[in-house]
């Protein structure tokens, strides 16, 4: 099937900039939201993101991916980042994809990566019944205590002393003030699971201890009968697309793929 795809501006003061891939037809179609994770862009790592949407759009079903605020090309400081201003992020992009007249609002997922995945389920937790199914890749799940084992203690302790700090990620580098590390607090994506009763994939490589733990947690806690996780055997945290190899990358893209198009038939 053709696809298009368009830059687009979400969210009151067009600030976050988006990309939604579509399908070439007369129809109304169903559609996920793709959130990125820490530090990342909306193409993701690997262009996992930008080659999913392809895949999605070849099947009739359209996406729109994002940068948050701070991040890629969109508008705002990341040192702003908080994880109430990621979910505002979130829903503004939601609601700009239900309004969409392309879209069939009653067929809308939701799909994020790491500490996306957590957003997801936040902006699935105050928003019930819009989305009709879910998927969540390497999920981060208890926030502060991930972050606090990611970034290391004395970066919390820096910003609480100095009001934000510059750290050396390895591939980027980043500027955060206290008030991200103190909303990492704020929220539970494990409480926010048992409020989701729609379609639940989750997948994770086992190399990612912490991310495989997370997902089988979100599926076993996930109200609904319809879920299911899968754990791959020699993948990390980025499912081994910097390698060189993306053979498991492309199979999370097509496992996604297929539930996505079970799930919003």
């Amino acid at each position: 099937m053709e696809y298009l795809e368009k830059q687009v501006f979400v969210g009151k003061d067009k600030e976050i900039v988006g990309i939604v891939t579509m399908p070439v037809n007369e129809a109304t179609n169903p559609a996920i939201l793709l959130l990125h994770g820490f530090a990342s862009h909306k193409d993701e790592v690997g262009n996992m993101f930008a080659d999913l949407a392809i895949e999605l759009a070849k099947q009739g079903i359209g996406s729109l991916r994002i940068d948050f605020r701070g991040w890629g090309e969109s508008g705002g400081d990341m040192a702003d980042t908080t994880v109430h201003r990621l979910l505002e992020d979130a829903q503004a992009a939601s609601h700009y994809l239900l309004s969409r007249q392309e879209v069939d609002p009653s067929r809308v997922g939701i799909l994020g990566f790491s500490l996306g995945a957590a957003v997801a389920l936040l902006a699935a937790a105050e928003q019930p019944t819009r989305f009709k199914t879910m998927a969540l890749w390497s999920p981060a799940r208890r926030l502060r205590a991930q972050f606090l084992e990611s970034l290391g203690e004395d970066n919390f302790a820096y910003a609480q002393k100095h009001g934000q700090v510059t750290i050396d990620l390895g591939w980027r580098s980043v500027t955060l003030k206290n008030s991200f590390f103190d909303s990492l607090a704020a929220f539970s994506p494990g409480q926010a699971i048992k409020q989701f009763q729609n379609p639940l994939l989750a997948i994770a490589g086992r190399l990612d201890s912490p991310a495989s733990e997370n997902a089988r947690n979100y599926v076993e806690g996930a109200a609904t009968a319809q879920k299911r996780l899968i754990l791959i055997d020699d993948a990390n945290h980025t499912f081994n697309v910097l390698s060189g190899d993306r053979t498991i990358a492309t199979r999370v893209i097509e496992e996604t793929g297929r539930w996505m198009l079970e799930t919003l038939a």
